[in-house]
């Protein structure tokens, strides 16, 4: 085992680089270190001591006060918690994996998201096709409360050419994106069901929604990837559904009860966007952002308000640019005036901005050598983002007040 520390980190990995450059002696890579220095305030990696549940980190949760960190890990088959000291630097705290106890449902472990203060955590898995809850004890720590799942393997759901049919109940087979509604509802979006499936918390206890399920029952969204509100959770008025197969953008509209029903469809792939797998919403600008992840395209689209019914949405700009080939992750400041792309295929992070136009622009990418196989981007806030670096194991702090 050996600890790495933040410098040692950064020359183990520009030593790639250096080799190819052998010629130009060690300019290049002291230059990229140097670089690397200046935007990465903080990391932690799986093969660090006392550093457990890492393996291929797909997605995390900052709590509501900035103090914790919730990550899941899909090769781990885990939930790990790291407390967020001051200066930002993360102290693992707990994990809990597949391999200790299968009925955690972990397995290709997707998504959390904190409830109530952090005191209850929901998590989704890809393979597992579940949907867990854990709850904080007295003394701080986790402990598992239970999970929905229609316990259908990996083989019988991915690999078996029979259909799956009636044995899909609760609809999150192939879980990916979800979202929290407030504090006692979330709706998940499922690849392999095809489906979005709404829940409630009650009782510390996770149950279906018939009514919301019902209201979209039969809709088809296209393999879903990702799900974003329309409207902030005081004033949630809809939800937007991202489909990777066809890029479908489905748009579903709130009714008074606690239920959702389709209000318009788009067909991305007629601005040129093939699986879009990445979706971010900026409320105070009325912007959405889709990344096509099979092109190298980032749609801009106006959200005209719930007043324009089955037209709410309206393309207004196609963003092409070689360096947003295979982008799937997306973050964004809350003005919208500055963003962050990602492709897990590729290396680094593309910067955006919105320019004097109004358009999005595509600035530069950085840390080309540093960064590769990024699975998720957070914004904690306008200087500080947190990202998931999947092959390299670890989740790295930038402090992007710097970034142009």
């Amino acid at each position: 085992m050996r600890k790495l520390l933040l410098s040692s980190w950064l020359v183990y990995l520009t030593a790639g680089y250096c080799l190819l450059h052998q010629g130009e002696g060690n300019t290049a890579a002291e230059a990229n270190t140097q670089l690397a220095n200046k935007y990465i305030s903080g990391l932690i990696s799986n093969d660090q001591p006392g550093i457990s549940g890492l393996d291929n980190p797909r997605q995390l949760s900052i709590s509501e006060d900035g103090k914790r960190v919730f990550v899941v890990s899909g090769d781990d088959n885990a939930l790990s918690i790291f407390a967020r000291k001051k200066g930002g630097q993360l102290q693992f705290k707990q994990t809990f994996k597949n391999i200790d106890n299968p009925e955690f449902k972990l397995e290709g472990a997707s998504g959390v998201i904190a409830f109530n203060n952090d005191e209850l955590l929901v998590t989704t898995s890809f393979y597992d096709g579940a949907v867990s809850l854990f709850k904080k004890v007295d003394s701080g720590a986790y402990q598992f409360v239970h999970a929905l799942s229609d316990n259908l393997t990996p083989h019988r759901v991915f690999k078996d050419p029979s259909p799956i049919g009636e044995l899909d109940k609760l609809n999150v087979l192939g879980a990916w994106g979800m979202i929290k509604l407030d504090q006692q509802r979330f709706a998940v979006a499922s690849y392999q069901s095809d489906a979005v499936s709404f829940f409630q918390i009650k009782n510390e206890q996770l149950l279906l929604d018939k009514a919301a399920n019902d209201a979209v029952k039969g809709h088809r969204f296209s393999r879903p990837v990702a799900i974003q509100s329309l409207g902030d959770q005081a004033t949630l008025d809809g939800l937007l559904v991202l489909g990777h197969e066809e890029a479908m953008l489905s748009v579903l509209h709130s009714e008074p009860s606690p239920r959702f029903r389709i209000a318009q469809v788009l067909n991305l792939k007629q601005y040129g966007c093939i699986s879009p797998q990445a979706l971010h919403r900026v409320n105070i600008a009325n912007l959405v952002y889709v990344a096509c992840t099979g092109s190298d395209h980032i749609l801009v689209l106006s959200d005209l308000g719930r007043e324009a019914g089955n037209k709410r949405l309206k393309v207004l700009q196609v963003l092409q640019a070689p360096s947003l080939k295979g982008i799937s992750s997306l973050a964004f400041t809350s003005d919208g005036k500055k963003g962050y792309g990602a492709a897990e295929s590729g290396r680094g992070i593309v910067v955006l901005s919105t320019g004097q136009t109004g358009h999005l622009e595509v600035n530069k990418t950085v840390l080309k050598t540093a960064l590769f196989a990024i699975s998720s981007l957070t914004l904690l806030n306008t200087n500080t983002l947190i990202v998931t670096a999947a092959l390299q194991d670890s989740i790295i702090t930038l402090d992007v007040s710097s970034l142009k």
